[in-house]
């Protein structure tokens, strides 16, 4: 198998051949990313190769194949070590101050917060706003270098902790100015929960979020809105999606985390290019789903930590559907994608290793699903397919080289980083796991 023909001239020379890795997965598909039976049949090429030229991907196939048609070619050679595609993380609160840690140690122990502690969300917004710039900006490259070093080689950078549209335009142009070899796409979640004190004030404060988006727009591809009982209504979220397109912008939204409200199927009745959680997405939300261009992402690294499949001190189980509702997903046929939803309070984690690993326990996704729900799916869910997200040629050249033979091997191990390599746009950046500089 190779996708270049011998003897077609490139526009650029190869500079860079990756070669005699055990498995090279490609992770191509066909249109629209993997769905249904399609999860479990990824594409891997045994002794792959791939051949790098002005950091895009020239070709793939097997070794002995690509090894004598670019001779002139530096050598990679990943010594039979599983190779794939960089992950896509769709889901990610770049930018945030602060740590929840105390609160968290108190939830999963049942014992409440003192009286009139912050928790949640306005926690997370109140240590932001405490916090200056530079110290953000330093702690959201710290976390993109654990990102990096752990295989993620595209990440959204998304707002949501501001309080009100000056904070989160605030974050949107620090997260927006930031340089680092991850390719970032900001979301400006300029609607994420409401403060407490402006709960008789809801209108307005919709309002001053519309009236935002000519100045997110200039730093934002995406709008993003929580619609959840915790969030915003089916009717505000609704005033709030048709302004954004209005403006310019792209979707993407949050969507029945703790209830089923509507969100899913008003998400994908606006053309969202994704709609993230879905815990509660009734059938009716999940058959348009599934006959729509949108992509469902899934986050099992919440449902991990906040113990919401285990009976908390009461012997409650907050989401025993949970796997349940996933396989309905899988079953039906829609696209999904697999992200960190990184965050202080619901999912503190940077790692889509950990997110892969979870996802297997969890929801009893194959290894195969997995992976194709952590690359060309969430480069679908961040609209990036095009560029990057899997290995074929014109795309961006991010790929990782894993102290693995087997994706299934990935998945099986939990708790080590077991990345050897990554290489972005064709160039090395991460080596025996740790960021180069």
């Amino acid at each position: 198998m190779s996708s270049a023909a011998a003897g077609t001239p490139l526009a650029h020379p190869v500079e860079l051949l990756v070669v005699n890795a055990g498995r090279l997965v490609t992770a191509r598909t066909a249109p629209g990313g993997a769905r249904g039976h399609a999860l479990d049949d990824l594409e891997t090429i045994p002794g792959g190769a791939v051949a790098v030229a002005d950091g895009r991907v020239a070709d793939v196939g097997p070794t002995e194949t690509l090894r004598p048609r670019y001779r002139e070619a530096a050598i990679v050679d990943a010594e039979g070590r599983l190779v794939t595609p960089g992950f896509v993380d769709s889901h990610v609160h770049l930018a945030h101050g602060g740590s929840r840690h105390e609160e968290y140690d108190r939830r999963i122990r049942g014992v409440p917060p003192p009286e009139g502690a912050a928790t949640g969300i306005p926690a997370t917004i109140a240590h932001t706003a405490a916090t200056p710039d530079e110290e953000l900006r330093q702690r959201a490259l710290a976390d993109l270098d654990v990102m990096l070093a752990h295989g993620t080689t595209t990440s959204e950078a998304k707002t949501g902790y501001g309080g009100d549209a000056d904070g989160e335009l605030r974050l949107l142009r620090l997260s927006a100015g930031l340089t680092h070899p991850i390719t970032l796409v900001p979301t400006f979640l300029g609607a994420h929960a409401l403060p407490p004190e402006r709960a008789d004030d809801r209108d307005a404060f919709v309002d001053a979020v519309i009236g935002a988006f000519p100045a997110a727009r200039e730093h934002a591809r995406f709008f993003d809105v929580f619609i959840d009982p915790l969030g915003f209504t089916r009717e505000e979220s609704h005033r709030l999606l048709t302004a954004a397109v209005a403006a310019g912008f792209d979707l993407k939204v949050h969507a029945d985390q703790t209830a089923d409200v509507g969100g899913t199927a008003l998400a994908v009745e606006h053309g969202a290019t994704s709609v993230d959680h879905l815990d509660h997405a009734d059938a009716d939300a999940i058959a348009a789903l599934v006959a729509a261009d949108t992509v469902g992402v899934l986050l099992p690294g919440v449902a991990h930590h906040l113990g919401e499949l285990t009976p908390d001190p009461t012997g409650h189980v907050t989401k025993p559907h949970l796997p349940e509702q996933v396989r309905r997903l899988v079953t039906a046929g829609a696209r999904l994608a697999l992200s960190t939803d990184y965050n202080p309070g619901t999912s503190p984690t940077r790692s889509m290793q950990t997110v892969l690993e979870l996802a297997v326990r969890l929801f009893r996704l194959s290894a195969a699903a997995a992976w194709h729900m952590a690359t060309i799916n969430g480069a679908h869910a961040l609209g990036v397919a095009d560029e990057r997200g899997s290995l074929e040629p014109g795309k961006a050249a991010d790929l990782v080289v894993w102290d693995a033979e087997h994706p299934a091997a990935v998945t099986n191990r939990f708790g080590t980083n077991l990345v050897a390599e990554v290489l972005k746009d064709g160039r090395r950046v991460v080596t025996g796991g740790r960021v180069m500089r």
